[in-house]
């Protein structure tokens, strides 16, 4: 436990826990940024995504459509 409630407010772990976390962000957050722009997205990877998004898209319509039809049946 890094916050134990005995040792409050001197916590002996817990903000050396938390400085090295926030340490790893911020050194992780520029390296995400410096690889998505070193490495963007392919056109082809991003019309495969879209393709994918609108396969889900109709898969869930139908099912909706399956769903309300069920109900007005039950509903007769």
């Amino acid at each position: 436990m890094a916050y134990p409630n005995q040792q409050a407010p001197k916590f002996k772990y817990g903000y050396k826990v938390n400085a090295a976390l926030w340490g790893i962000y911020l050194i992780g957050i520029p390296i995400i940024l410096w690889f998505s722009k070193r490495y963007p997205a392919t056109e082809q990877a991003q019309n495969e995504s879209e393709e994918e998004h609108s396969v889900v898209e109709k898969e869930y319509e139908s099912k909706v459509l399956a769903d309300e039809s069920v109900t007005k049946e039950i509903q007769v």
